[in-house]
């Protein structure tokens, strides 16, 4: 698990969420590419040498100081699911997050079918269920 920062590891991110959101879930190309990846961190998970998992991590701003980092885009192979890489992407993450010290909160839209994953790392419902490209989707936070 680390942190992308070559132009590789950057398209190879970009590789998994088209093939994860964009060709898997049929998510609109304009709305997977949003215009918020330069601003964020993107996390990638290798399996025996092959990127397999990414997330992305933007700090939203509140002030000169950041309140809550906000987890997005979490995405694992069909091919590699199973395996706990979602999972320890999101523990890398959070323990990225708490190390930062001004963040007291982490925020996250989970798909519905997925929000038990989330529950079991501490996170809770926040509002109702909505749409979001598609697909039915619910604010969750995890207070630090």
């Amino acid at each position: 698990m680390l942190v992308a920062t070559t132009d590789i590891e950057q398209a190879a991110c970009a590789s998994i969420r088209h093939q994860v959101f964009v060709v898997g879930q049929n998510v609109p190309l304009e709305r997977e590419y949003d215009g918020l990846d330069e601003e964020a961190l993107h996390y990638i998970a290798f399996q025996e040498g092959q990127a397999v998992g990414t997330a992305r991590l933007r700090m939203l701003p509140n002030a000169d100081e950041p309140e809550e980092a906000k987890i997005e885009r979490v995405a694992v192979l069909a091919k590699a699911r199973g395996r706990g890489i979602a999972t320890e992407l999101m523990e890398q993450m959070l323990a990225d997050i708490r190390k930062d010290g001004r963040v007291t909160q982490a925020v996250l839209g989970s798909q519905t079918y997925i929000v038990g994953f989330y529950e079991k790392l501490g996170f809770k419902k926040t509002g109702p269920v909505y749409e979001d490209a598609g697909l039915p989707h619910i604010d969750m936070v995890l207070e630090l």
